[in-house]
């Protein structure tokens, strides 16, 4: 990342312009610049397609199980989904 200079009259940027993000750090207020990633070239491949749906699942099963008051942790639920599924 690069830190911008602001010309006078400009107190402040953030945001995106293109390809190019304007970040304000809250603690030190200077402004960095930087370019946005390229978008992926590549299709997914059909195992990932499947482990996303499965992953996707299970963390539906786990938020659900969540709400409904569950006393085990979210670690154990996981583990519990991953066994049924």
């Amino acid at each position: 990342m690069a830190q911008v200079t602001l010309p006078a009259g400009i107190e402040s940027i953030s945001g995106r312009l293109g390809n190019v993000c304007f970040r304000t750090m809250k603690g030190s207020g200077r402004v960095y610049m930087s370019t946005l990633p390229a978008a992926r070239k590549t299709a997914l491949r059909p195992r990932e397609i499947v482990n996303q749906n499965r992953f996707g699942k299970r963390a539906y099963i786990v938020g659900q199980l969540r709400l409904m008051g569950s006393t085990l942790s979210t670690k154990a639920l996981w583990a519990l989904v991953s066994q049924a599924l």
